[in-house]
C-alpha cells in the first residue's frame, strides 16, 4: 500500500511539475515577444543612445526570459534527482 501511494505522489508531483513548466514556458515566450517588440521600437527610435530607458527595459526583459528558462532547467534537474531516489 505504501509503494502504491509513493508512486501516486510521484505521478502527481510530475504532473504538477510539467504544468508549472508549461506555464513558465508560456510566460517566457510572452516576455521574449515583448522584448523583441521593444527592441524593434528601440531600433526605430535611434538605439539605446537616444533612448536609454527603453534599452534598459529590453535588457531586463531578456534577463527575465533567461531566468525563466533557467528555472525550467533547474526544475527538470530537481525532478530527475527525485526520480532517482
Amino acid at each position: 500500500m505504501l509503494n502504491k501511494n509513493k508512486k501516486s505522489n510521484k505521478s502527481n508531483n510530475s504532473f504538477n511539475l510539467h504544468n508549472n513548466i508549461d506555464d513558465v514556458k508560456i510566460k517566457a515566450s510572452m516576455l521574449e515577444n515583448m522584448a523583441k517588440m521593444k527592441e524593434k521600437q528601440l531600433k526605430l527610435t535611434g538605439g539605446a543612445g537616444n533612448n536609454p530607458e527603453l534599452g534598459e527595459q529590453v535588457s531586463e526583459l531578456y534577463l527575465d526570459v533567461l531566468k525563466a528558462k533557467l528555472s525550467i532547467l533547474n526544475s527538470l534537474q530537481e525532478d530527475d534527482k527525485n526520480i532517482e531516489n
